[in-house]
């Protein structure tokens, strides 16, 4: 199991019965996808940690973990990584505004993330990228770039299946690197993230690549529910 210890199910918003009909469909439709020529990508938001991101705190039934407010500090100093994995490879480590807008993600994905996994444009169907729903993935240039350079979108994630996507595991070991290094400034932020991103190895992208097929049973058994992944 590859379960986020820094995602809880009282983070997540509850499944809709259209979120699960939603993941029901993907799940199905890719019972027998090969993981192995998949390269999942994303975004991803790291703030400075100048103090625990976890409390306890009391609701009306229930004791439950609950992020902290994010201090000025923290949320005056926020870096975007753009990343991409897959079975035995990772791409480059690219930067993004903070409100990054479509082009300059284009712009970042042609001049260096591409480059770092010598994507090769020519070879059509041999390789997929998997995509969450952002709506800026949705954006009408990123989605013609993404056809020009045969980027073969195996499908539009789901909402609120993080558990359906390996690179969630990813950030979530950098992240909790990351924390471990209490970074309290803008230059000890980034080198902590560029030392998470070192620690990713390939064994541990193979192993969250070959759970798919196992989360993608699941799901299928669980009428669409969410999985511990």
């Amino acid at each position: 199991r590859v379960w986020s210890s820094d995602v809880c199910s009282s983070d997540l918003p509850n499944l809709t019965p259209a979120n699960r009909r939603e993941r029901l469909i993907f799940a199905n439709e890719h019972i027998h996808t090969d993981w192995k020529r998949i390269w999942s990508y994303d975004e991803s938001y790291f703030n400075l940690i100048v103090s625990s991101s976890r409390g306890w705190v009391k609701t009306s039934t229930l004791q439950r973990i609950a992020p902290r407010k994010n201090t000025t500090l923290q949320d005056s100093i926020s870096l975007c990584i753009v990343v991409a994995v897959s079975y035995n490879y990772k791409s480059a480590l690219c930067f993004l505004p903070k409100n990054w807008t479509p082009d300059q993600l284009i712009n970042v994905l042609a001049h260096k993330l591409l480059p770092s996994i010598q994507w090769d444009p020519t070879l059509h169907g041999c390789r997929s990228f998997l995509l969450d729903n952002d709506g800026r993935h949705l954006n009408r240039r990123v989605k013609d770039f993404l056809h020009q350079n045969n980027l073969d979108w195996i499908g539009q994630m789901p909402a609120n299946s993080p558990d359906l996507n390996p690179i969630e595991n990813v950030f979530s070991i950098m992240k909790r690197h990351v924390r471990n290094k209490c970074p309290t400034t803008e230059k000890g932020l980034r080198e902590a993230i560029h030392e998470a991103w070192d620690l990713i190895d390939t064994q541990t992208l193979r192993n969250l690549f070959n759970s798919m097929p196992g989360r993608i049973q699941e799901v299928i058994e669980h009428e669409g529910d969410r999985i511990a992944y």
